[in-house]
């Protein structure tokens, strides 16, 4: 199996996590990942799997529906990039809707070694935060 073979089957279980379709879950995710696998968005940073599954709970907590919707993805060697759209809703304030881009890293054996979102933190802050449009 090439390195873009396997890089698209690990980028494939992601997909399939995050967009609810793996009949094994966050499981499957997990048994992809490095041990040290690092995530990042425009708010945090976090260094390591179990860390990551804590801040996954954590903030899966405060909402009552989450959906990515891919728009599309690509593959290049040991990356994989998505464009995708976030819808969430939470137990109090207005939902989030705003769309994004990840890149994956993943090593020579298609294990996950990091996440990073890229995405308008300023535009998703103004819906929760409506003062701030005035800023």
């Amino acid at each position: 199996m090439s390195q873009e073979d396997k890089t698209r089957a690990s980028l494939q279980i992601v997909l399939d996590v995050f967009c609810g379709r793996h009949p094994q879950g966050f499981k499957a995710f997990a048994e992809i990942c490095r041990p040290d696998f690092r995530f990042r968005d425009p708010f945090v940073e976090i260094h390591g799997l179990d860390a990551f599954k804590k801040f996954m709970r954590e903030t899966g907590a405060h909402r009552t529906r989450t959906e990515w919707i891919v728009a599309g993805h690509a593959v290049c060697g040991t990356s994989g990039y998505v464009r995708w759209r976030y819808v969430a809703a939470f137990h109090e304030g207005p939902p989030l809707d705003f769309e994004g881009m990840t890149e994956f890293g993943f090593d020579d054996e298609g294990r996950l070694v990091f996440h990073i979102d890229f995405w308008d933190s300023a535009d998703a802050l103004t819906v929760r935060v409506p003062s701030l449009r005035n800023v």
